[in-house]
């Protein structure tokens, strides 16, 4: 049961970090990247 409840919180953290992304592409605050990491640490950030 526990391992399924981390298993939703993870997917919930992606969606809010995708929907982070998506709100930032609308106001034109559009970054470019070199690499997907470099991506992936500015989510973080």
């Amino acid at each position: 049961m526990a391992r399924q409840a981390n298993v939703e919180f993870e997917q919930r953290d992606k969606v809010s970090r995708l929907d982070k992304a998506i709100k930032e592409i609308e106001n034109g605050e559009v970054e470019r990247f070199k690499t997907f990491e470099e991506f992936e640490k500015s989510l973080d950030a």
